[in-house]
């Protein structure tokens, strides 16, 4: 059923237009290629992996183990290796079905005991793993990936790391990692990031120990002809201008998630008043205000948050519209900080995920919340 999908994983039939961007990864999937993915926050980059290309690797190579891990919260290595041991028994249980799972089990994990129980609800069983060494230590970040080499070696394997800048946060982790990646010849690995700066930093600096680390690919704004299409075959039978979804798009800054929550409040109010088609920017904007209002209670909760000097420079970036020069006199001018403390508050706010960096340019993240700082503020 095609809707406009938002705060969750969209299905491949309501992502819109992210055809080069599967040929692309899929071709160096395809080829035991490496890829580096990244894009902006809620351009769909979870979801075109999640609900395109890993049913794509798993439809085309029968028989083959997926390992999925968000290292978003990492805290530090022990937390780390929690998470790994964790997703690799749901990924082993969801790769294997329920009847093999057992002679699976036998022949892989030969360094580890495995442990099958059942559900109580569902009578579904799943895997866990424990250590069986004299030492009785913890699993370490080794032993897992050795055993998904061993599970390489009889099936087809990908392995997928969301939000990898998370690694960041761990001193010499992506120098673990590059000893980690290159025991996995042969092996797809697909890294993926929605802060482009800090990627960028661990894989195309020379002297970063994942320099040169696979192929980068980007996700970019969808062709305003291409979410035009895609909107209007959400209206129909009622009509919108290709000016209108324009609109609606440059005003939620061409990100994919903003742009189906306004087009779906439109969509909803419009049939509420009995309209045919939508055209008439006032009106888009009327909607504007009335999601930027339903929010403001929550959006003043978020700068509750921050310290005053952070405030005014999420505020002054809001009415700017873009930052390109943080230390220039006019924006130094414009709030009052010195440029060592303009410099460490950006860093904060880009940690915090208010703001984004692409290309030299600072913007916020969430079109709403600019139009609210902009408005209120």
């Amino acid at each position: 059923m095609k809707r406009f999908i938002y705060d969750q994983i969209i299905d491949q039939e309501n992502l819109c237009n992210m055809q080069a961007e599967t040929d692309a990864i899929m071709g160096l999937v395809n080829k035991r290629r490496n890829v580096v993915l990244y894009g902006p926050r809620n351009f769909g980059k979870t979801s075109l992996i999640k609900n395109v290309i890993i049913p794509t690797f798993k439809k085309d190579t029968p028989h083959s183990f997926v390992f999925f891990i968000d290292l978003f919260d990492i805290r530090d290595i022990e937390h780390l290796c929690q998470l790994l041991h964790k997703e690799l028994e749901l990924s082993f249980t969801a790769s294997f079905p329920a009847q093999s799972l057992m002679k699976k089990t036998k022949e892989f994990l030969q360094s580890l005991q495995p442990q099958i129980s059942l559900d109580s609800l569902t009578s579904q069983p799943s895997l866990s793993l424990s250590p069986i060494r004299a030492d009785r230590k913890p699993i370490e970040l080794d032993d897992i990936f050795k055993l998904i080499l061993a599970i390489s070696k009889h099936h087809p394997t990908l392995i997928v790391l969301d939000e990898f800048q998370a690694i960041c946060r761990i001193p010499t982790l992506d120098a673990t990692f590059r000893t980690l990646f290159q025991q996995l010849l042969d092996i797809p690995i697909i890294i993926m990031g929605s802060q482009k700066h800090m990627l960028i930093d661990l894989f195309s600096k020379p002297t970063a120990p994942l320099a040169n680390f696979g192929t980068h690919v980007e996700i970019k704004p969808i062709d305003y002809a291409d979410y035009h299409t895609y909107i209007q075959e959400r209206y129909n039978p009622m009509t919108i201008s290709t000016e209108a979804t324009t609109y609606i798009q440059d005003r939620m800054n061409r990100i994919p998630e903003s742009i189906n929550i306004l087009a779906d409040h439109v969509l909803i109010h419009s049939r509420e008043d009995h309209l045919s088609s939508v055209d008439d920017p006032s009106y888009i904007n009327l909607i504007i205000h009335q999601l930027v209002e339903n929010k403001r209670s929550f959006f003043e909760g978020l700068l509750i948050s921050l310290s005053k000097n952070e405030e005014n420079v999420l505020i002054a970036i809001a009415k700017i519209g873009t930052l390109t020069k943080p230390k220039s006199k006019t924006f130094i001018s414009t709030i009052r900080i010195s440029t060592s403390a303009i410099t460490k508050i950006l860093f904060r706010l880009l940690q915090y995920g208010f703001l984004e960096f692409n290309s030299g340019v600072y913007t916020i993240s969430d079109p709403l919340f600019q139009i609210y700082l902009t408005t209120y503020r």
